[in-house]
C-alpha cells in the first residue's frame, strides 16, 4: 500500500532530519493548514485526489490482490465528486513544509 510504495502519513514529522541528512541547512520548517470553502474549490480538490486514485499504481495494486474490485473504486470516486457537489462540502487538510539550502 502507501507504506510500500514510499510514501508515510508521518513522514512530515520527520522533514527537518530527512533533509539535515540529505546534507541540506534548513533554514524554514512549518506546518501550514489549508481548506476548500467554496464548491469550485471542493470540486477542485477532489478532482485532484481522484486524478491521484486513477495515476498512482497503489489502486490498480489493491484491485489486481482483491482488496476492492473496479466496481467498487468507481462507486467511491462517483460518491467523491456527488459529495463535493454539496453546498455544505468542506475540505480541511494540514502539511509540514521545509526550506533548505546547501
Amino acid at each position: 500500500g502507501f507504506n510500500q510504495q514510499g510514501g508515510s502519513l508521518n513522514r512530515g514529522r520527520h522533514l527537518r532530519l530527512i533533509m539535515q541528512e540529505a546534507g541540506f541547512d534548513v533554514i524554514e520548517f512549518f506546518a501550514a493548514y489549508g481548506n476548500a470553502t467554496t464548491p469550485e474549490l471542493v470540486q477542485a480538490e477532489i478532482n485532484g485526489y481522484i486524478a491521484w486514485m486513477d495515476n498512482l499504481p497503489w489502486f490498480d495494486q489493491a484491485i489486481e490482490l482483491n482488496v476492492v474490485d473496479q466496481a467498487a473504486m468507481n462507486d467511491i470516486k462517483d460518491g467523491m465528486k456527488q459529495w463535493s457537489e454539496l453546498p455544505e462540502a468542506f475540505i480541511a487538510k494540514g502539511r509540514c513544509v521545509a526550506i533548505g539550502r546547501k
